[in-house]
């Protein structure tokens, strides 16, 4: 991090780094969800 910028925009700049993060996992999470539903309908005769 750049010690130059204030405490807050630091504890800001890891919040949304946080929060992209988590929400990128939930988001692949999600399309694994759909792909292994899209799988299982593909198997059905």
């Amino acid at each position: 991090m750049n010690p130059t910028l204030p405490a807050p925009m630091i504890a800001i700049l890891k919040l949304m780094i946080f929060t992209s993060i988590q929400s990128n996992a939930k988001e692949k999470k999600a399309m694994e969800d759909r792909a292994a539903c899209g799988r299982m309908w593909l198997k059905t005769p």
